[in-house]
């Protein structure tokens, strides 16, 4: 669908006008709110607000300042299993990486994802670590002789992310400080920071922010320019992002800004 023909349609309805910018952003994959605002000849906010609703419904996915086509918002709509098989390759780098990036002795918060437990499985070179995790499969798959000891958080039982959502803390303890938090995301754009899809466990991950000295954000390239519902940190919070590729410009420099130091496995 080209711009003329968009014009052509002469001020369409309201629910007209979204299923034409959905159709428009799917056939296109992608558009700029401006962009859109002069095909459609309304105003950005209202585009905003079409876009808003597109989102909701699953028809487009929102990015900053725009939209991309409906394939997947984020890697938290996928089931456990096809997380699993997403860009598996890459996400082994980025847990290869990451590993390396700790230190032994250290102790160390993790949430969950697939990513994060890529991280757990290449520890086979730490030792004396003190992992305090939300996942039971990440705690199942670290290595043994790298523990000194493991700690796995209470709370509820997400089947669909395969973690507990609970308060970051130990029992007897009025909560906990850690050398290093590796946390996984589904979403990374520049205007909104680091998001998740989970209201629920939006508290939990702040909570591991804040209680730890250094913040490792491990998420591949797919996470880029997208935004979840629930915003857990700005870049200024993350002091490093290991990812497979290099994020695009607007992304890149917003982490810069930030002071984020980018590491491409």
């Amino acid at each position: 669908m080209s711009v003329d023909d968009t014009r052509a349609k002469q001020s369409p309805l309201p629910g007209s006008r979204r299923a034409l910018i959905g159709e428009y952003v799917n056939l296109n994959g992608e558009a700029s709110v401006l962009e859109l605002a002069d095909a459609f000849g309304v105003s950005p906010d209202t585009v905003r607000r079409d876009l808003m609703r597109l989102s909701a419904s699953g028809a487009i996915a929102r990015i900053h300042g725009g939209a991309v086509a409906a394939q997947r918002p984020t890697a938290a709509l996928m089931t456990p299993t096809e997380r699993r098989d997403s860009r598996f390759e890459a996400k082994k780098r980025i847990g290869a990486i990451a590993a390396g990036l700790l230190n032994d002795g250290e102790t160390v918060l993790m949430n969950g994802g697939t990513t994060v437990l890529e991280v757990a499985r290449a520890l086979s070179g730490r030792r004396e670590l003190t992992l305090i995790t939300c996942s039971p499969a990440v705690l199942r798959e670290t290595p043994d002789k790298s523990l000194r000891g493991a700690y796995l958080l209470g709370g509820r039982w997400y089947p669909e992310l395969e973690v507990v959502v609970g308060p970051v803390a130990l029992p007897g303890t009025r909560g906990i400080t850690a050398d290093v938090l590796v946390l996984g995301a589904a979403a990374l754009a520049a205007g909104s920071g680091v998001s998740i899809p989970l209201a629920d466990e939006a508290e939990m991950l702040q909570s591991m922010i804040d209680a730890a000295k250094r913040r490792i954000l491990v998420a591949d390239s797919s996470k880029f320019g997208l935004e979840a519902l629930a915003r857990i940190a700005a870049f200024e919070d993350i002091d490093t992002l290991v990812t497979d590729e290099q994020p695009p410009p607007e992304l890149l420099h917003a982490l810069e800004q930030a002071g984020v130091d980018v590491v491409v496995a």
